[in-house]
């Protein structure tokens, strides 16, 4: 190799030297200039798309890896006690909430299919009986002084005229007005939560798919996610270990399996990826990712990235051969 080809490819290697950063900045700035449309053809990305999925789905390694590594994760995360907003770019913050916040009216019929549920059933049916207990401890408090009153007086009275017997009558017939009173309530009871738990629910529905609350619903999604940035990443891992993920992603790899086994499968994705193109146009990932506020971000780190690997590559035997014949081809 000449002279001119070795201090070349020394200062390639050179982790000081930046001019392997710059052409890493202007691959990254180009790809993101150019139409997606022209990045890569649909049937290119469908058949990338097939293969990765079955290197994932066809080997028990592969989740044997994965749960491997989300254990080992889930682990770290039980000791970080930093906040998750604290892990959050600023630049993803602000479109999430922006977003969030973006009033949104849901089909009333939608709703109430979504939460027309056994447990919610049993969740209102749980608060109105609540609310109905409370009011009869209510009751009971005031038929002591009003029943007992009346027992009272017509006992005293009982005792003028007739003596014992008439007392005694009188305490009963109390009671069996109070009896009655007290099973006529439970049929009151019975009859009201069997068609007020489903008009409760049908009150949650017209309630979230009025548009005259969607900003305050989108007010509330926003407020969960402040709650949730300000909740410590300890117990957010606590919660997520309750779920059994593991269990989701047998779920999601037995479903990804079923559609690779349909012959028709990387057709079909072509399609679905030509049509998401179509739709694109000519816009640029470049231009996505302004709309996004994330155009800075992942060119840096996307560039970065590139420069660790093409330095990576200028070590090894393969690309020194290249580089030499590069330099002695007539």
């Amino acid at each position: 190799m000449d002279a001119v080809a070795v201090r070349a490819l020394q200062r390639l290697r050179d982790p000081e030297d930046t001019h392997l950063d710059v052409l890493a900045r202007m691959v990254v700035d180009e790809a993101t200039a150019t139409p997606i449309v022209d990045i890569a053809h649909p049937r290119w990305l469908a058949g990338q798309l097939a293969t990765a999925l079955e290197a994932i789905v066809r080997q028990d390694s592969a989740r044997d890896l994965l749960a491997e590594r989300f254990d080992r994760q889930l682990e770290s995360w039980k000791e970080e006690e930093r906040s998750l907003g604290t892990w959050l770019p600023p630049e993803v913050d602000e479109p999430l909430r922006t977003a969030l916040s973006k009033p949104w009216v849901p089909s009333e019929e939608m709703v109430f299919r979504l939460i027309d549920h056994d447990i919610l059933w049993s969740l209102m049916r749980e608060l109105l009986e609540g609310t109905l207990q409370r009011f009869r401890d209510r009751l009971r408090a005031l038929d002591q002084g009003l029943f007992g009153g009346i027992g009272r007086r017509a006992a005293r009275r009982g005792r003028g005229l007739l003596g014992g017997v008439a007392e005694t009558m009188a305490g009963q017939v109390v009671g069996a007005v109070k009896n009655e009173v007290e099973g006529r309530m439970d049929v009151l009871v019975a009859e009201f939560l069997s068609s007020a738990t489903r008009e409760g629910l049908r009150v949650v529905a017209r309630h979230v798919s009025n548009p005259e609350h969607a900003g305050d619903y989108g007010e509330l999604r926003v407020s969960i996610l402040d709650t949730l940035q300000d909740t410590e990443v300890k117990e957010l891992a606590a919660e997520v270990e309750k779920l059994g993920v593991m269990d989701y992603v047998d779920i999601l790899l037995r479903a990804v399996r079923t559609e690779l086994d349909d012959p028709d499968f990387v057709d079909r994705t072509e399609q679905r990826v030509r049509t998401l193109l179509e739709e694109v146009g000519d816009g640029t990932l470049g231009a996505w990712l302004d709309e996004v506020g994330l155009r800075d971000v992942w060119a840096d780190s996307t560039a970065e990235l590139v420069a660790q690997r093409l330095r990576a590559v200028t070590h090894t035997d393969r690309f020194e051969q290249w580089w030499e014949t590069l330099f002695t081809s007539a």
